[in-house]
């Protein structure tokens, strides 16, 4: 993915109606900064990158920073442009007993545009929001290998048939917190679904059919 432009740093700014002396007081340093950055002369940083997104997750930004990316946020081609692998993910509607194998239903209409990893994210709205995601009512989820987990994360985690875990027996995708330890470079990793609606389970590879991580959250209100 090419790296975002201080043009697009300055088009946020002015879609906040900010100027340089404000967005640098919220995202903590100085002017200079952001008018270097602007205009090219230095590179945006991981730093304010990860101060944009921060701060709109938690609505210190009247228009967050996904919102500017989205489908009519601004002209798509120019997000295209400054994003590269920019692209629509369909919003769909958490629903219980979601087979998380099957595809989004073609007839979604509604996408959210951010910076996609892979063609396979998927964009959940949640009606009520599952205590581990509170406030939050949208998340946006990227596939992920075993190795990826990491301490506490926000998951999707749907597991293979067992018998023997009647918790999460069936097909069936629940969103919950993997909880990751390493000895000896071997990963142990607990679930905990959300809500809750039992004991923490421990899990291996072999027992997840379907694993991805929480890639963004966001209010649904904002949409």
């Amino acid at each position: 993915m090419k790296s975002i432009s201080g043009k697009t740093i300055r088009a946020y700014r002015e879609r906040l109606s900010l100027n340089q002396r404000d967005l640098a007081a919220k995202l903590g340093c100085t002017q200079g900064l952001i008018s270097q950055v602007e205009i090219g002369q230095l590179p945006v940083s991981k730093k304010m990158l990860r101060a944009l997104w921060g701060m709109s997750e938690e609505g210190v930004f009247e228009i967050p920073f996904d919102q500017f990316l989205r489908h009519g946020g601004v002209n798509t081609e120019f997000l295209k442009a400054e994003f590269g692998a920019v692209a629509p993910i369909p919003v769909e509607t958490w629903v219980s007993r979601l087979d998380l194998r099957e595809p989004p239903e073609p007839s979604i209409k509604e996408s959210i545009w951010i910076p996609s990893m892979t063609n396979s994210m998927r964009a959940f709205r949640f009606n009520e929001a599952p205590p581990i995601l509170t406030p939050y009512t949208l998340a946006v989820f990227s596939p992920a290998d075993w190795s990826e987990l990491a301490r506490e994360q926000v998951v999707l985690m749907q597991m293979r048939p067992r018998p023997t875990v009647k918790q999460l027996e069936g097909r069936i995708g629940h969103i919950g917190r993997a909880i990751v330890t390493r000895h000896a470079g071997r990963l142990t990793c607990q679930f905990e679904r959300s809500p809750s609606t039992g004991p923490i389970v421990s899990v291996t590879e072999k027992s997840v059919e379907v694993l991805m991580i929480c890639h963004f959250r966001g209010r649904y209100g904002y949409l």
